[in-house]
């Protein structure tokens, strides 16, 4: 049943007498406290107290008809202004109402009924006496009749929003912060007022946070519009008294200062950029934080905050973060999103991913088409669908027009309608975050692409030979970033397995590299990870990876070694951390270790047989430089009739698309810098072969090469030859470099 949001409205404010009306003022008072508590029942549907209070006594600034100026009024009631608040509530603990003989909301008698059991919560009997519903459901139902005061027995929950710009969330946030701290955070407004007669008031902590002041000042002068027009203030013979909603307080909102109320509530201002712990020492059951989007220390920040109610059963507070579609900036996109696609471990309501499709769960996204006031119909004001993606389509294709790439790009991150284009970053992305998220998606959407790889490891069997297998109990490391919990010594996995040329019958050399990001230490010891690529030069592919975290770096190396052997390639690396040229030396197998570019070599450190003369030194040029070669790879076009067609479409590893999404210069980026290496190999080799092949040149120029007709006599002496010979120099040295290991071992 369609119930009228006019309904929930207070039609009129009576202006009574404050002296000779005052307890006709009081008594009409008393009954809007009771619904701004407890919420107000109006032809079978209920209003959650916070929203009665938001749409009835909190003012908010709006655009005027003519949409130049802006004036104070009331908020509007539209489709998503219920849901938001309705999502509170679920927050908040949610079970039931009181008078309600048939269903219940309160988990015990759900999905912990079990454990409640036999834990003593509830009997067996009692379990038995309601049907259970969740919140999510029961909150909007059509309930015929009034089912009494709403009941909260369920343990607090968190939610992370990300909406697009105009929806009102800040809005929305504000009055939901001034309610809590003007009704002292009850439930019950009898228990209330019992309460306050027994000089024990109920009291509430709220914090208003961000990263810095510049996101904390618009949401707190927010709150200050609401309480600074509350209706019912009035000035009598010359003196004012205030609304009888208003409450008397001391204290300052400066950064890290507080308001205290008469009754003992608190209403707090924090900022977390130079210290994620500004909660600590407090006891909110209300955290509002803005604009996490740019909250580089979020899941530090947010963990203090829920130690500071840990030692409770049930917990009481929550956490309401909001981010905007759009204004996200480098390195905290990174954790904001991790927090949003992981809800669940962040103690966050979580919703089924119905826009990117990924078949996960994610936190709370409004898409632009259900933010434009234009298109909200009727006197509830519906989101008329149709009409919102057209005028969506519209613009986006308008935009898509320009010349300019970032115009489109700019369109879409300000105006997302999937979670996905919310957390596009312009602003500092270094690699194309737009293809590469598309990329993303697409493996999102298709799981099974992740669960046809090999997943394994490599076996070294009779006569030294390598053999593949597969294990079915080991899983890579999909996620970036990595969240306290999860398991970081991943696995090695195939996405293409080595391709015998069966004119030589063995793997061409030169045809498959890797590159490799190392680490030194203990997995204990750092958060860091150890990242290798295969990488087939001839297709352009990467085909095989391992990322992964051992108790032991040497199990990492030899994982990498035996990718090596596996696919007859050199492997590049940083050659700071000299563990892996150690671990290779003592297993014989320095042959493996690319040598270091002509170009990079350091005269006055450069030995041969030493790590000096392995792998590439490190400096933020050599770095830069290595990117670069990256980003030149991903635009590479590898369908001449498709030019859209890039290696980005073929990379299969979720979690190095996300680094190459996320990347900034602040952040720790373990398979870029792997990549990075490996395109300096794969950059570099042709001139060390260039090289290689000119101090061969007396070599070219033997009399069997002549008489066979590889070099033409007629310009022998220049040093021409033939394209074959180069390959046939360097599949001679390498086997004869092969040979020469292979004797050391077997002296």
């Amino acid at each position: 049943m369609i119930v009228s949001n006019d309904l929930f409205r207070v039609k009129e404010y009576p202006e009574y007498n404050p002296i000779t009306e005052k307890y006709k003022r009081i008594g009409w008072y008393k009954e809007q406290k009771r619904r701004c508590i407890e919420g107000y029942w109006h032809s079978g549907k209920w209003i959650s107290g916070p929203l009665y209070y938001y749409i009835n006594f909190h003012h908010i600034w709006i655009e005027d008809e003519t949409g130049i100026a802006q004036r104070v009024s009331l908020p509007f009631l539209r489709d998503i202004d219920w849901e938001l608040f309705f999502y509170y509530e679920e927050c908040r603990g949610f079970s039931g109402f009181d008078e309600d003989l048939e269903y219940t909301c309160d988990r015990n008698y759900g999905p912990d009924r079990d454990l409640a059991v036999r834990l003593g919560r509830i009997s067996l009997e009692q379990s038995e006496s309601k049907i259970y519903m969740p919140s999510r459901e029961y909150l909007r139902m059509w309930h015929g009749t009034p089912k009494g005061k709403p009941l909260y027995a369920n343990s607090a929950k968190n939610m992370l929003s990300i909406q697009a710009r105009g929806g009102g969330k800040s809005y929305a946030s504000s009055g939901i912060a001034a309610h809590n701290f003007l009704f002292d955070g009850a439930i019950d407004y009898d228990d209330y007022l019992s309460q306050k007669r027994e000089k024990t008031p109920y009291t509430s902590d709220t914090i208003i946070g961000a990263i810095d002041t510049k996101y904390t000042q618009p949401l707190l002068r927010m709150v200050l519009t609401g309480f600074d027009h509350l209706p019912g203030s009035v000035e009598y013979m010359g003196v004012p008294y205030a609304s009888p909603l208003q409450v008397s307080h001391t204290g300052s909102l400066a950064p890290n200062k507080e308001w205290r109320s008469k009754n003992g509530s608190l209403l707090r201002h924090r900022t977390f950029k130079d210290n994620p712990l500004a909660a600590n020492g407090t006891r909110p059951n209300l955290v509002v934080l803005d604009e996490i989007g740019f909250m580089t220390n979020i899941r530090e920040a947010w963990g203090a905050i829920m130690a500071t109610q840990s030692s409770k059963q049930y917990q009481r507070l929550v956490i309401w973060a909001l981010g905007t579609g759009g204004y996200i900036s480098g390195k905290s996109a990174v954790y904001a999103e991790s927090v949003f696609r992981n809800p669940e471990q962040f103690n966050c309501i979580s919703y089924d991913d119905i826009f990117d499709n990924t078949h996960k769960k994610i936190g709370y996204f409004v898409p632009y088409e259900l933010t434009l006031n234009e298109f909200k119909m009727g006197e509830n004001k519906i989101t008329d669908l149709n009409k919102s993606r057209e005028y969506i389509e519209h613009r986006r294709e308008t935009a898509k027009e320009s010349t300019d790439t970032s115009v489109y790009i700019t369109e879409i991150i300000n105006g997302p309608q999937k979670p996905s284009e919310a957390f596009l970053v312009v602003e500092g992305g270094y690699f194309p975050a737009f293809q590469l998220k598309e990329q993303y998606q697409f493996l999102m959407q298709h799981p099974d692409r992740l669960s046809h790889t090999f997943k394994g490891s490599l076996k070294i069997i009779n006569g030294g030979k390598l053999e593949w297998v597969n294990d079915t109990t080991l899983e890579p490391i999909r996620n970036f970033p990595l969240l306290g919990d999860e398991d970081r010594e991943g696995c090695v996995e195939i996405y293409q397995k080595p391709q015998i040329d069966p004119t030589m019958n063995r793997i061409p050399p030169m045809r498959y590299i890797i590159g490799a990001d190392t680490v030194d230490k203990a997995r204990a010891t750092t958060t860091s990870l150890f990242s290798c690529f295969v990488f087939d030069r001839w297709t352009r592919k990467i085909v095989a990876e391992y990322t992964g975290r051992t108790d032991d770096p040497t199990e990492a190396y030899e994982k990498c070694r035996r990718l090596a052997m596996y696919y007859n390639a050199k492997i590049m690396y940083e050659q700071t951390l000299p563990g892996i040229f150690t671990y290779f030396e003592q297993q014989r197998s320095t042959f493996l270790l690319a040598d270091t570019p002509t170009q990079l070599r350091n005269k006055a450190t450069y030995k041969i047989g030493s790590n000096t003369s392995k792998g590439i030194p490190t400096s933020e040029t050599l770095n830069r430089s290595g990117r670069e070669f990256v980003l030149s790879w991903l635009k590479e076009q590898l369908d001449v009739e498709n030019p859209s067609y890039t290696p980005i479409k073929t990379i299969e590893s979720p979690a190095l698309l996300r680094e190459l999404i996320t990347w900034n210069k602040d952040g720790n980026y373990d398979r870029v810098s792997a990549l990075s290496a490996l395109f300096w190999l794969d950059n570099t080799m042709y001139k060390s072969h260039a090289d290689h092949t000119e101090a061969n040149k007396s070599r070219a120029q033997h009399p069997y090469y002549v008489k066979m007709g590889l070099v033409k006599k007629s310009i022998t002496n220049q040093g021409a030859q033939d394209p074959r010979i180069a390959d046939i120099i360097a599949r001679a040295d390498q086997a004869e470099e092969a040979a020469k290991e292979f004797h050391k071992r077997n002296k």
